[in-house]
C-alpha cells in the first residue's frame, strides 16, 4: 500500500514536470538570476532558489496539504531574497476585490508560500491600485495603495 502511494506521488510529480515543460511558461531572466516559472494558467510550478539559484522546488503542494491551487496568482516582484505574489482571481464585479498576497523566502532550505496579512487592513474590500516592493536598510517592504486611496505596508527583515 505504501509503495503504491509513493509510486503514485512520483508519477504525479513526473506528470507535473512534463506538463511544466510542455506548457507555455513565463519568460525567465537571462543568466544566473532567480526565476519564477508558472504554467499557462498562472500557477506556480517551480522556483529557482538558493544562494546560487540552482535549487529547483516544485510548489504544487504549497501551502501544505493543498494539491491543486484554487487561486491564480502572478509575480509582483522577485527580489534578492524574497519573491512576492498576488492573487488575480477577484472578479471586477465582486464586492470584495481585495487580492491576497504571498511571499517566498528564497534562502530557506525548503521554500514555501507564506500568506501576507496586513496589520490594520485598509483595503476596505477594494482592489490594489499601485504596488511597490523595495529593499533598503536591511528590510524588504511591500507597499500597497488601494483603490480607496488608503495604504498598507508589509515589512520583512533581511538578516
Amino acid at each position: 500500500m505504501k509503495i503504491k502511494q509513493t509510486t503514485q506521488k512520483i508519477v504525479s510529480l513526473l506528470i507535473l514536470a512534463c506538463l511544466a515543460m510542455s506548457a507555455n511558461v513565463s519568460a525567465a531572466p537571462a543568466g544566473n538570476e532567480s526565476r519564477l516559472i508558472t504554467d499557462e494558467a498562472g500557477y506556480l510550478v517551480c522556483h529557482r532558489c538558493g544562494p546560487d539559484h540552482k535549487d529547483s522546488y516544485l510548489m504544487a503542494e504549497y501551502p501544505a496539504g493543498s494539491r491543486e491551487k484554487s487561486v491564480n496568482y502572478h509575480l509582483v516582484r522577485d527580489m534578492s531574497r524574497y519573491t512576492f505574489l498576488m492573487s488575480s482571481d477577484a472578479p471586477a464585479t465582486a464586492a470584495n476585490q481585495t487580492p491576497d498576497f504571498w511571499y517566498i523566502d528564497k534562502q530557506l532550505s525548503t521554500p514555501a508560500l507564506n500568506s501576507i496579512v496586513f496589520d490594520g487592513d485598509n483595503s476596505a474590500l477594494s482592489s490594489a491600485e499601485h504596488i511597490t516592493v523595495t529593499e533598503a536598510g536591511g528590510q524588504t517592504r511591500l507597499n500597497v495603495i488601494w483603490a480607496n486611496g488608503k495604504r498598507n505596508i508589509f515589512i520583512l527583515d533581511n538578516p
